[in-house]
């Protein structure tokens, strides 16, 4: 996935014609459709003006990050996992999937604690 496939992308979420995003970012509207469809890469005072409106990481707008967090989002993995929204290469996690995450970080937690107190224990 492209930078112009995500932009069409959570453009297409926030329900935003090109046209009216273009006009909200204060751009051509065949900018914005050159983004879109690959012609162009936007500079980066455009990639910024995007990253800002949408409220994502210009990295995840160049793919450098598959993860975006709503602007809500907990800011801690415990706290994801007890009230989080998470897309996830533009997948959406659901609660069952958030679910699935929390046993197995348990378990890795768990694990990890049991690692720590036998290094303690030879420590001794």
């Amino acid at each position: 996935m492209d930078v112009g496939d995500r932009i069409r992308i959570l453009r297409e979420r926030k329900g935003l014609s090109q046209k009216l995003l273009a006009y909200k970012l204060g751009m051509p509207n065949q900018s914005l459709s050159n983004y879109e469809r690959g012609y162009r890469e936007p500079p980066a005072d455009v990639l910024k003006k995007l990253a800002d409106f949408f409220e994502v990481s210009v990295d995840y707008l160049l793919g450098r990050e598959a993860a975006i967090y709503d602007k809500n989002s907990p800011r801690n993995l415990k706290e994801f996992l007890e009230n989080g929204t998470f897309l996830y290469d533009d997948v959406v996690l659901d609660e069952q999937d958030i679910e699935h995450i929390r046993r197995m970080v348990e378990y890795v937690v768990d694990y990890k604690k049991k690692i720590m107190k036998s290094e303690e224990n030879t420590d001794a």
